[in-house]
């Protein structure tokens, strides 16, 4: 993705955002703490994002009209301590993989430890292929994997951060649209409650 032209770069983050399936791996990944003071929700953000090369470039939209390009350590404060506000991230690598991530926000923390500074670790499913087909669905879409005897759950979130769908796959590799509207959504794929890959969906 590439910068846009912004009338007051002083106040103003402007970012184009195009999330391709390069066949790279990289799984953008965040955890947070989050506290109610005064009537806010006060927000750190930690990157936990992986990748087999390096990390150029990061993008977080917290859908309340603000952004941050900082790589880790972000803060932000929401108006409001409710569940209800969304976040994403966007990295993209060095080789061109681009990976985004979305997580409703809520009062407490979702952290195992607190991560450090920055980090881009390598993936430990870095052999796991996943590919889905088309990513223009009309009617069914099918799974193109490595993986056998494995159970691969897909979640499918509409652009509010909503899961709206859960895929589960066994020996059947494929899945229909059900009843799915037409428009954008995000799918995140786990293996063995292992996220390995995101990514966009397209339902025709």
């Amino acid at each position: 993705p590439g910068f846009c032209s912004c009338p007051n770069p002083a106040d103003t983050i402007c970012k184009q955002i195009t999330i391709t399936d390069t066949g790279s791996n990289c799984q953008a990944d965040y955890c947070y703490t989050a506290t109610d003071t005064s009537g806010t929700l006060e927000v750190t953000f930690y990157n936990i994002s992986t990748s087999d090369d390096s990390i150029t470039n990061v993008y977080w939209d917290f859908n309340d009209g603000t952004q941050s390009i900082q790589y880790t350590d972000v803060q932000h404060i929401f108006p409001t301590p409710g569940p209800n506000h969304i976040t994403y991230l966007y990295i993209q690598t060095a080789s061109g993989c681009q990976s985004v991530y979305v997580d409703t926000i809520q009062v407490g923390t979702n952290c195992d430890s607190v991560p450090t500074g920055t980090t881009n670790s390598q993936y430990e499913s870095k052999d796991l292929t996943i590919k889905i087909h088309p990513t223009i669905i009309h009617s069914t879409a099918t799974v193109k994997t490595n993986l056998t005897e494995r159970q691969i759950e897909i979640r499918i979130y509409d652009l509010t951060g909503r899961q709206v769908r859960l895929i589960e796959l066994n020996n059947n590799r494929t899945f229909d649209r059900n009843q799915l509207k037409q428009g954008i959504y995000i799918y995140k794929v786990t293996v063995d409650n292992k996220i390995i890959q995101t990514g966009k969906l397209i339902y025709d």
